[in-house]
């Protein structure tokens, strides 16, 4: 028979007495049996190894089981535990579940090549914050001092976080909640907290693509319809948002349709960027990031050549070292390279845990 590791006392409740078959009431475990193990005899970090605290890995040889009179078996202590928990009471984090069972053997889903989990890493990184906030920032704090302050933080603050995210994907090649499952089970909760957070600010930032969805489509007009007899700052708040003064104001209380509509009609390209997971994202990368790239690089080439452009260039680059001396632009700096790398928010574990662990 096979030999039992478990305490005598454990023994003793695995392998029980004959019984009859009409009285196979599941055999409560105490806590011993599934401390730090998960259901597929592993412990709480994934591996086969001693279970933290020093438990000897019990699931790895199932329990003996018992015999009832009938010939049946009863299960074992290592099944019945994965069923009902430990003691029959909710399954530890660690595992002591069956749920989610089904899809352990089934293969990951890999990215068609590196190209492309590079490029949706930088199209993570590199949004609308780096095109529409930064050159605001730099030019009025400190212009190349502020990009001094800049380039430091992303090498002491966010560049460690975001490499740290990218590890643990390509480890535990899962996502952000079996990440935390795996290495620390106690606070998986945390986990959840960016998926929550998501839910508030991708409304925000779909709205200004939105807005930029706008502009690109006039833009196909000419003359363009923001110079013809009006202004820029009149056409965003008469054409583009409608606004009026007060809400008592006649046509207060109406829908914008247009805006509306390329509201619904961003939402309809991001779903469609995500209808088959990495393969379609990977695949929109390549005009998601590199089509921005060459218009970016188009629109410099215009600018360069306007009346001024020296003097605006001047004034953006160069370094007014008097401004590192303020703790307002290394928070500024800070806050700008950790809200466009966005570490903690588990992106980059999801990215990272569908490229090749080697």
């Amino acid at each position: 028979s096979t030999r039992s590791l478990e305490p005598p006392a454990v023994a003793e409740m695995a392998v029980a007495a004959p019984r009859p078959a009409s009285d196979l009431s599941p055999v409560v475990l105490p806590d011993v049996i599934g401390s730090g193990l998960g259901g597929d005899g592993r412990n709480a970090f994934g591996s086969g190894g001693p279970a933290p605290g020093g438990n000897t890995d019990l699931g790895a040889k199932t329990a003996p089981v018992a015999q009832d009179p009938a010939g049946g078996e009863v299960a074992s202590a290592v099944e019945q535990r994965e069923v009902l928990g430990v003691g029959g009471a909710l399954p530890p984090l660690g595992g002591g579940t069956t749920f989610g069972a089904e899809f352990a053997d089934v293969p990951r889903t890999r990215w068609a090549g590196r190209s492309q989990f590079v490029l949706v890493l930088m199209g993570y990184c590199i949004g609308i914050g780096n095109l529409w906030r930064f050159p605001y920032l730099c030019g009025r704090y400190g212009g190349g001092a502020f990009l001094v302050a800049y380039v430091l933080m992303l090498f002491v603050a966010a560049a460690p976080l975001f490499f740290l995210e990218t590890v643990l994907g390509q480890k535990f090649q899962r996502g952000p909640a079996e990440t935390f499952r795996k290495m620390a089970p106690r606070w998986v909760g945390l986990s959840y907290i960016p998926a929550m957070m998501t839910c508030f600010y991708i409304p925000y930032y779909q709205l200004i693509v939105a807005y930029a969805f706008h502009y690109l489509v006039a833009s196909f007009r000419w003359p363009l319809p923001w110079v013809d007899g009006t202004t820029p700052d009149r056409y965003l708040d008469e054409v583009v948002l409608q606004r009026v003064d007060s809400l008592s104001d006649e046509g207060s209380a109406e829908i914008n349709v247009r805006l509306l509509l390329e509201v619904a009609a961003v939402w309809v390209i991001t779903a469609l960027c995500l209808v088959k997971g990495i393969h379609s994202a990977g695949k929109a990368a390549y005009v998601g990031v590199l089509l921005p790239v060459v218009m970016i690089a188009l629109l410099l080439a215009a600018c360069v050549r306007l009346d001024g452009a020296g003097d605006g260039l001047a004034y953006y680059l160069t370094p007014r070292w008097g401004a590192l001396l303020s703790s307002e632009v290394w928070g500024l700096a800070a806050g700008q390279i950790i809200f466009s790398l966005s570490p903690g928010m588990g992106t980059c574990i999801s990215l990272a845990s569908y490229h090749e662990r080697s």
